[in-house]
């Protein structure tokens, strides 16, 4: 039923739908009218007609696109449907964005506080995703726009796993497992290849007394993971389970929680020495030969996708490749870029790293970026807590050299990721992370000139 506090409603998941104020929704969709309105919803601040142009009329010559804007804006203006815009003659914005019910702008108010979420919010989030974003219509002849909404289903999808995450094990142990079954259907068709979206699924399976369907799981879901990916090691966590459920009459003893890293020991960390720019590794030798790796970096990154992973055989030339792109990363990402160096990573033995994080990714981050780390902090929450607040929020990336010597730590990626909204990481490594929401670019060999 449409809330009349809001002048339009614009659903953008599963079937589009604009609607404006109490009139009945138009029995006509209008694609570009449509486009129009979630593009600037979406962006949350006024276009230039310009730029719309290209979007809807890629193909067109400049005064043609212009001529379509200006002639679908007096489309508009005849059927009542201007005033919900501010039209200048070089921009274009929403009239009152505080009026508009925007699902996309719930979701993410959702994912913004996902810390403070009650079950009920969580399951809201899934129920605002009935479909993919902008699913029902056609982009092929609109490719800015095929790209735009790819990069926001991506985003989308990330949200939706980390929900998963967070509202399984409470739904478990509020007797909703199969609830949690159902949800966890959805999710790994998102992410069908990681481990611990995986394990949760399979121990909703069992919490709902389907022991003979979770080892059935469990065991295709390793058949078909060692096929696609031969050198994937699964998590500990899910080998220990399955061997469990393998045992005649032996039920999981222990329900899935998500996992958390902790740090032991005890006020506040400063992190502004992890973008001050003194870990900048940047050599001034020319790249050559790679325009369609820069292109490929480029375009990842513009279309929204945080997890790059750099990949390629040793010595191939992937760490210098992304060192020559530091200058335009730090023009991307306002000087917010740090270099850390995995190689230097050492497991350390239990006895010398008490007091200290449990986690080998995030205390060399601390150790080697120099944080001012405060014992006081004792948990995962709390550090990415300060360390996102010290970056207000602000786009920054951070580059993972060597990844491959502490392969274990991947999913430690994933979970600062999630909890770091606008942190980027480009990983460089031998071997790709298997993250459901990684990017591969591979770094192959130059081909050799037979020049005399």
């Amino acid at each position: 039923m449409l809330d009349h506090s809001y002048s339009i409603t614009l659903e953008t998941f599963g079937r589009a739908r604009l609607q404006f104020g109490d009139n009945p929704e138009s029995k006509t969709f209008h694609l570009r009218r449509f486009l129009i309105f979630a593009y600037l919803a979406e962006r949350g601040e006024a276009q230039s007609r310009e730029k719309l142009a290209v979007l809807l009329w890629p193909d067109a010559q400049p005064s043609q696109r212009q001529q379509s804007l200006r002639s679908l804006l007096a489309r508009m203006k005849s059927d009542g449907v201007s005033q919900y815009l501010n039209i200048s003659r070089k921009e274009l914005d929403l009239a009152d964005r505080g009026a508009v019910k925007f699902d996309l702008a719930e979701i993410r108010k959702i994912a913004g506080d996902f810390n403070n979420c009650e079950l009920n919010d969580l399951q809201d989030l899934f129920n605002l995703c009935h479909g993919e974003f902008l699913e029902s219509l056609n982009l092929d002849d609109m490719s800015g726009l095929s790209d735009w909404a790819y990069a926001i289903q991506h985003e989308v999808e990330t949200i939706l796993c980390q929900a998963y995450l967070l509202m399984t094990p409470r739904l478990i142990a509020a007797g909703a497992a199969e609830e949690a079954i159902q949800y966890g259907r959805k999710i790994i068709e998102l992410a069908p290849y990681d481990d611990e979206l995986r394990l949760l699924y399979t121990n909703s399976l069992i919490a709902n007394g389907q022991i003979a369907e979770a080892l059935q799981e469990l065991t295709n879901y390793r058949r078909v993971v060692n096929e696609i990916y031969p050198n994937h090691r699964f998590s500990k966590e899910l080998l220990d389970l399955g061997a469990q459920l393998a045992i005649p009459g032996q039920l999981a003893r222990h329900l899935a929680e998500p996992i958390r890293a902790t740090c032991s020991g005890s006020t506040s960390i400063n992190f502004k020495s992890m973008w001050n720019g003194e870990n900048y590794l940047i050599r001034d030798q020319a790249l050559i030969g790679r325009d369609v790796e820069v292109s490929r970096l480029q375009k990842f990154l513009d279309r929204g996708f945080r997890l790059v992973s750099v990949t390629g055989a040793d010595g191939i030339g992937k760490s210098f490749f992304i060192r020559s792109q530091i200058p335009t990363l730090r023009a991307r990402f306002d000087e917010r870029v740090s270099f850390v160096d995995c190689q230097t990573m050492q497991i350390e033995p239990a006895e010398k790293i008490l007091g200290r994080c449990q986690n080998l990714l995030l205390q060399q981050l601390i150790d080697q970026l120099k944080l001012d780390f405060d014992q006081s902090i004792s948990s995962f929450d709390q550090v990415m807590a300060e360390l996102n607040g010290e970056l207000h929020g602000l786009p920054s990336c951070l580059i993972l050299e060597n990844f491959e010597s502490i392969y274990s730590e991947a999913k430690m990626v994933g979970k600062l990721l999630d909890r770091i909204p606008n942190l980027t990481i480009l990983a460089i490594s031998q071997r790709e992370l298997n993250l459901s929401r990684e990017c591969l670019l591979p770094i192959r060999e130059m081909p050799v000139s037979n020049q005399a």
